[in-house]
């Protein structure tokens, strides 16, 4: 299945790339226009039309935004100079309601890192300091994004706790967001979790030599409908794939190895929910989008009783069946700095059978903004209105 239009001269996806017009439609849902971006590490928003030169990620940005997400990352270290260059960024994209979630880079958000790292940091990301003023490192990067008075909420920025949110968007459109920052422990960032321990499932989801250490899962669709995902990692075998060796080059004739680094648990949770979208970033080398058809059967899958190697070998077979690349439009001219994607009309997703998953982090391996925002076109069910699609 290809979601995305047909390119057009100026090498956009022509069918998607148009302003919503007709915003409502006849079934109860709405025309709705979403931007996704993560991984921007403290990145400006440059004038392309001034000519920038080697970044995608550039005003002017497209029109008629209805709801910005960003997957985390704001940025490099989490300090409070960092957090106003972020919202300066986040204020120049153009949408009514913007959600964000933080990521490992954005540490003192993270008040179990902030606590952790006591007397000093050893790479000296945060100054020497005592518990009371770790705490109060902690309270002011909170109230910086989620205070009613403070700057993130006075600029219509919504900052994403882990859990379910309902949001209603300002055309009247309603989703059901999963979001989450934790990721993989890396190294010595923030939100971080063992290998071997499960943060998005219950325990009766999960593998078998796993520990679950979840505190707000993925919710089962019987549950709870789940329209998007939210998270700063990647679930395993999709849009997670980097290089074993970072120094080894890629030839004709021997490419370099390459291994999957996207969470398993992540991977058995998002096959629970079966969003419509899962955005997410992290990853640098993932940017993307791709299709995941999930598998009749899904249900007995991803309820088996395996161990994580087990779980990983079985789903690396089944995403190479299963999960599906999606065209790009390379060129994003001077005007329209972003890639698009069109899930109305005849590429609309059957829900609960179908997702599309988006590695939107703009940032490269070699930290430059190089990569354009995600802009996806889809209708959305209304508030208090039916036509909801069923997933028969």
């Amino acid at each position: 299945m290809s979601v995305i239009g047909p390119l057009d001269v100026d090498g956009f996806h022509g069918a998607a790339a148009a302003p919503p017009i007709a915003r409502r439609n006849s079934d109860g849902t709405v025309h709705t226009r979403i931007m996704i971006i993560s991984d921007t590490h403290c990145a400006t928003l440059t004038d392309g039309i001034a000519g920038a030169e080697n970044t995608n990620f550039a005003l002017p940005l497209p029109p008629s935004t209805d709801l910005l997400i960003h997957c985390g990352d704001l940025t490099n270290e989490g300090n409070t100079r960092e957090y106003h260059e972020a919202l300066d960024m986040l204020a120049l994209i153009p949408a009514p309601v913007k959600l964000v979630i933080p990521g490992n880079h954005d540490l003192s958000l993270d008040r179990d890192w902030v606590i952790s790292h006591l007397p000093s940091d050893l790479q000296n990301r945060q100054p020497e300091m005592n518990a009371a003023e770790a705490n109060a490192r902690y309270s002011d990067a909170q109230r910086l994004w989620t205070s009613r008075y403070e700057r993130a909420q006075c600029d219509g920025i919504t900052f994403l706790e882990e859990g379910m949110h309902s949001i209603t968007l300002r055309n009247g459109a309603v989703l059901n967001i999963y979001a989450s920052p934790y990721t993989p422990r890396f190294e010595d960032w923030a939100f971080a979790y063992s290998a071997n321990e499960d943060r998005f499932n219950s325990y009766a989801d999960t593998l078998s030599d796993a520990t679950n250490i979840s505190r707000r899962p993925v919710p089962l669709r019987s549950e709870h409908q789940v329209d998007i995902m939210i998270t700063h990692g990647p679930p395993m075998h999709i849009l997670d794939i980097v290089k074993i060796d970072d120094t080894m080059q890629d030839t004709p004739e021997e490419p370099a190895l390459r291994t999957s680094v996207g969470c398993p648990h992540l991977l058995r949770a998002c096959m629970r929910a079966r969003p419509l979208i899962h955005c997410f970033g992290h990853i640098h080398e993932g940017y993307g989008v791709k299709h995941v058809t999930w598998p009749l059967d899904v249900d007995e899958v991803r309820s088996r009783r395996v161990t994580i190697q087990e779980w990983s070998e079985q789903t690396e077979a089944w995403s190479q069946r299963q999960v599906e690349p999606i065209g790009l439009a390379q060129d994003c001219g001077d005007t329209k700095h972003a890639l698009f994607v069109n899930l109305r009309e005849g590429n609309v997703l059957h829900r609960g059978k179908e997702t599309v998953m988006i590695n939107a982090a703009v940032m490269n391996k070699d930290l430059d903004p190089v990569n354009a925002p995600w802009v996806l076109d889809i209708d959305l069910p209304v508030a208090g209105e039916a036509g909801l699609e069923s997933e028969g």
